[in-house]
């Protein structure tokens, strides 16, 4: 989410993804206010919803922390492997 330019550094947000009426939303907010920084939707067709969402649950929420992914004493990181 840094590396696209949603999130900064040194903050902490919340993420949240919730299907409803056949549409995906991914929910930005600050953590300690709750306001909304972005929130993105699309229309969601397919039987499977996508993980971390299933059948039983339609909402998910996170903690995701300001800081970036990587262990100094290697120099590859966290997301390299995909």
């Amino acid at each position: 989410l840094m590396l696209l330019k949603l999130l900064k550094e040194g903050n902490y947000y919340r993420v949240e993804v919730q299907y409803q009426d056949n549409h995906l939303y991914l929910i930005l907010k600050d953590y300690y206010t709750g306001y909304i920084i972005q929130e993105y939707r699309t229309r969601w067709n397919r039987e499977e919803l996508p993980l971390p969402l299933s059948k039983n649950a339609h909402h998910f929420k996170r903690l995701a922390l300001g800081v970036s992914h990587t262990n100094p004493k290697n120099n590859e990181s966290y997301f390299s492997r995909w």
